[in-house]
């Protein structure tokens, strides 16, 4: 019987636990929202990987550089946080 290796290994650990970027569909300035909070912790954290706020509607959100879509992000990030309404999560993935 051929052996069966496990999906997860030390490299899917580090970028869920130490990434090096971070995406964040629907990020938002407002920062009492959850589609807000998650940019603002990481920076008030001084989190030191890059960031990429997702948010069709803004050129910058919490003085970041905003892209339109995950696809005009130029790396493919560790970690992709999404904080949409359910009702555009669908359309999103």
């Amino acid at each position: 019987m051929p052996s069966v290796r496990a999906a997860t290994t030390p490299d899917n650990f580090e970028k869920a636990f130490r990434p090096r970027s971070v995406a964040i569909l629907g990020a938002s300035n407002d920062i009492t929202r959850i589609s807000g909070r998650a940019l603002h912790y990481l920076l008030k954290a001084g989190y030191k990987g890059e960031i990429y706020p997702v948010n069709n509607k803004r050129d910058s959100v919490q003085d970041l550089k905003a892209y339109a879509s995950l696809e005009q992000v130029s790396s493919v990030p560790d970690m992709a946080l999404i904080c949409l309404p359910a009702g555009l999560l669908k359309q999103a993935l």
